[in-house]
């Protein structure tokens, strides 16, 4: 009985200071929050470096489409974490536009929303624009030389691949608790010890 009401109270009291769980799991590290509960201001525009955890393209989705990241690398307010690594966010396709005929190229704008830090959600500002490869000019010149079927050249396709790291920063000052990381020992590989 008293091992659950221990169970119970830590959960309870985990609530109550507002923190969650870790992160997404990191290889090799282990993410707690800091006892007794420390809060940090983490200034406006400071860099997140972020990873795409799905693929998005010009193709595939359109304005609006919601896609997923985790943030690539801890990011601290002097040598302190209050945003670990590994932690999820949630970014938006802001303009997809489809590769075309006449070797129209497609286009593609996505921004990075927020990211979740135990509990807490810090709104992040940022795109990533760009355009797939342009083949208007071999469209034109072929048409010139061999008419109608040049209008079958395709553009090519803005495509940010999973695990694309990219750089949001913070729309705003946020107020988040200190993370301790804890890094767990490698196995070291063993030698063939056989003459």
């Amino acid at each position: 009985m008293l091992t659950r009401l221990t169970i119970l109270l830590m959960l309870v009291s985990q609530a109550a200071f507002g923190q969650a769980s870790p992160p997404v799991d990191v290889p090799g590290v282990t993410y707690t929050p800091k006892i007794p509960v420390t809060l940090l201001d983490l200034p406006a525009l400071t860099p997140v470096l972020i990873q795409f955890d799905t693929q998005v393209s010009s193709d595939a989705n359109r304005n609006g489409d919601r896609f997923r990241f985790h943030v690539a690398a801890d990011v601290c307010v002097g040598d302190v974490i209050v945003i670990p690594a590994g932690s999820v966010g949630e970014g938006e396709v802001i303009h997809a536009q489809k590769s075309g005929a006449g070797g129209r190229a497609g286009e593609l704008i996505v921004a990075a929303r927020y990211v979740n830090v135990g509990g807490r959600t810090v709104r992040l500002r940022s795109f990533a624009a760009g355009t797939g490869q342009q083949h208007t000019d071999l469209s034109v010149w072929s048409g010139i030389f061999i008419g109608f079927p040049s209008l079958m050249i395709q553009g090519g396709v803005m495509t940010m691949p999973r695990d694309m790291i990219a750089n949001a920063r913070t729309a705003a000052r946020a107020r988040l608790p200190a993370w301790q990381a804890t890094r767990q020992p490698q196995d070291e590989p063993m030698e063939n010890s056989n003459p």
